[in-house]
């Protein structure tokens, strides 16, 4: 083990390893705005954290209920009014939650807030992302009052997945930016309020991706702009249940991919006329849609039945499993239709810390175990390789691979590099099996990003 973490040194530091990320900690428990935002010492509220970088940054976001009541938060004191937290120009810019389940966002019902209380915006914005949070109670007062507002010259890529929304009324809008995506999202209303989704870009040169989220109980599913110069749009593998209209749409615009979505048990599932013969109108088969789980059965129609949208970020599922992967073995990696990735394995690290030794543990999702291996690599990747599935890593970035078993563990040395310290590294396992005729299949993980 002590040779492999030397091997593990003498990698890194002969391979060209990415720009040193800025890492922040944000803690509305312990915090204190006036620290300076070290794991060590967090700041407590967003509002200073978000505000702290704008450039090469991975912020953390403890567990803890954020907002007006609790971190001030979207709250100015002295107007007593609401406020937006503006992410204006940022670049390579990454907020991610601990712990979706505890990293809450609570609005407490202001919705006095014109179009959203986040605002992404600025033509040099460049890499933002916003995951693993809950975000609930944005109020319903004016039209388009949500979490996230994707605004006027909203610069490019804008990745906001792995999201859980309640009682928002909307949960997503987006009114510019060129590959602006919004995947593997749930969106939930007690109160049957909102449009869950709206896309009101104008300019056809854009592009906007609305791809396997889940909508259950509000107003309206997903809502475009039915402008023929509209952007590119892709609306694709989502599913609409329970709502008073699915998709709210007179016309398809010249530029929308409208492929494999499945609303069931809404007023209105289709009001565009003669949608792709794609879009289904049946039970999607979920495990307890009421219950906000949203993981397929056995035999529904999800599997294997999505459109392959094709995106660099097309990589993880709301769980962490890899996107495309050929869950049930039968050759096909397709994804699937909605939040849930159907896998064969699971990967998790823990203890990834220089000086520590850090554990890969793999999971099985079938009865019986089988063999595989683990890569880290120093740059990240999305390839789709039929039928095997997803490839999150960037081959000729390979810093380690070793073999490991499925359930099992790896134990991997990192030694200490105060050079490389916020350097991001990415790892994924990969099972294998062999075919009663002959030849093996390779089952694939999520990727994990990590941080030295």
């Amino acid at each position: 083990m002590r040779k492999l973490g030397i091997l593990c040194a003498s990698l890194f530091l002969a391979a060209a390893l990415p720009a040193q990320m800025t890492q922040v900690w944000i803690d509305g428990v312990n915090g204190s705005d006036t620290n300076p935002g070290t794991q060590a010492k967090p700041f407590k509220s967003l509002t200073k954290g978000l505000r702290a970088y704008k450039k090469n940054v991975v912020i953390h976001v403890m567990p803890a209920v954020y907002g007006p009541k609790t971190t001030g938060d979207f709250w100015n004191p002295a107007k007593k009014i609401s406020k937006v937290i503006d992410i204006y120009g940022c670049q390579n810019y990454h907020v991610v939650g601990v712990d979706r389940d505890k990293c809450i966002i609570d609005f407490n019902n202001m919705g006095d807030q014109f179009w959203g209380f986040l605002w992404i915006r600025g033509a040099a914005t460049n890499g933002v992302e916003f995951t693993n949070f809950t975000f609930r109670n944005t109020g319903n007062k004016k039209w388009g009052c949500g979490p996230l507002h994707v605004h006027g010259g909203a610069g490019k890529n804008i990745d906001i997945h792995g999201n859980f929304y309640l009682d928002c009324n909307s949960a997503f809008i987006a009114f510019n930016g060129t590959n602006v995506a919004f995947h593997d999202n749930v969106i939930v209303s007690t109160k049957k309020v909102g449009t869950a989704i709206r896309i009101r870009q104008g300019a056809a040169t854009k592009s906007c991706y609305v791809y396997n989220n889940v909508i259950y109980n509000t107003v309206e599913g997903i809502s475009w702009s039915n402008n023929p110069k509209a952007p590119k749009q892709w609306v694709c593998n989502n599913i609409v249940m329970n709502t008073g209209k699915a998709f709210p749409n007179q016309t398809l615009p010249k530029f929308v991919t409208f492929e494999n979505n499945i609303a069931f048990g809404n007023g209105a599932n289709y009001s565009t006329p003669n949608p792709p013969k794609s879009n289904l109108t049946v039970d999607p088969k979920l495990v307890n849609p009421a219950k906000y789980d949203f993981r397929q059965q056995a035999g529904s129609p999800c599997l294997d039945g999505g459109y392959p949208v094709g995106l660099a970020l097309m990589m993880n599922d709301y769980f962490g499993n890899a996107r495309v992967a050929d869950g049930d073995l039968n050759g096909s990696s397709i994804p699937d239709i909605g939040v849930h990735e159907v896998v064969q394995g699971t990967l998790s690290v823990s203890n990834f810390v220089q000086g520590k030794t850090a554990v890969f543990q793999t999971q099985k999702l079938t009865q019986a175990g089988f063999a595989g291996f683990f890569l880290l690599a120093s740059a990240k990747g999305s390839l789709v390789v039929s039928p095997f599935g997803i490839f999150g890593l960037d081959p000729a970035k390979i810093l380690i691979g070793a073999p490991i078993t499925f359930p099992g563990q790896y134990q991997l040395p990192i030694p200490n590099m105060p050079w490389a310290t916020g350097v991001p590294v990415f790892t994924q396992a990969f099972g294998f099996r062999t075919k009663p005729g002959g030849g093996f299949v390779f089952m694939p993980t999520g990727r994990l990003d990590l941080y030295l």
